[in-house]
């Protein structure tokens, strides 16, 4: 004989029990799977996930959710990790990837979006250098540091440009644009006088004005204006003038 069931096969929905959650809440969301009706056996929902924030690194494991016989319900944990790294609000889309068990199935495509607000500050960049000044003929160059307030998730670009009385590429060696690596908080560039000990010129001390022109990548940006001064010291000796005749008399006539 069969028993011809009446009831509807179930179907599961997915719901949170908030769409947003501070990275350093020290908290969690309750991801809820929610059956349509009962079922004689337990049901596994199987869970996926996507979006700007990695499982595992942004936010912990999110296990699949099981439905005990009998109940409608069940429910897993969103967690976000608190780090020190500015890396923005960032979101994680959960989805269900499949529902076995109990005769279940999705109940159309269930995703919840959540995003992870982000606790740390952009950070702000500042420029600085080794010294102040260099001689023409130090064989050596200054370091010139670019700091961040604070660690990205991405590398950071700090373009320089420059001004002055010295000339870029002529009195001193071109400088290039700094990278911070991501997770770091530094990048360098050198500011390398060029000495013209092959063609002595007398050019007095000249100065080279280096400034911060852009900022990119991690969200980063300029803490207000940055500049440096250096000043690059003459070698050469002064030039003296002298005076002289080729002969010491000469006739009226």
């Amino acid at each position: 004989l069969t028993i011809t069931e009446n009831e509807s096969a179930p179907t599961v929905s997915l719901t949170s029990s908030a769409a947003s959650i501070g990275e350093n809440s020290g908290t969690s969301l309750t991801l809820t799977a929610t059956l349509s009706g009962t079922t004689d056996e337990n049901v596994t929902v199987s869970i996926s996930t996507s979006g700007t924030g990695t499982e595992g690194t942004d936010y912990t494991t999110i296990s699949d959710i099981t439905i005990s016989a009998g109940d409608t319900t069940g429910t897993a944990s969103f967690t976000p990790t608190d780090d020190s790294i500015y890396e923005g609000d960032e979101t994680g889309i959960v989805a269900i990837s499949g529902v076995s068990g109990g005769g279940a199935s999705e109940s159309g495509t269930q995703v919840v979006t959540l995003t992870i607000t982000e606790n740390e500050s952009a950070p702000t960049v500042t420029l600085t250098s080794s010294a102040s000044s260099i001689a023409e003929n130090a064989g050596s160059s200054l370091t010139l540091t670019a700091t961040l307030s604070g660690k990205a998730d991405e590398a950071v670009t700090v373009s320089i440009s420059t001004s002055g009385a010295g000339t870029e590429g002529t009195d001193y060696s071109t400088i290039s644009d700094i990278i911070i690596s991501a997770g770091s908080t530094t990048g360098t560039a050198s500011f390398t006088p060029t000495d013209d000990a092959s063609d002595p010129v007398y050019e007095e001390n000249e100065t080279a004005i280096v400034v911060i022109s852009g900022v990119s990548g991690g969200g980063a940006s300029e803490s207000g204006s940055q500049s440096v001064t250096l000043t690059i010291i003459e070698n050469e000796s002064a030039p003296t003038v002298t005076l002289a005749s080729n002969a010491s008399s000469i006739a009226e006539n």
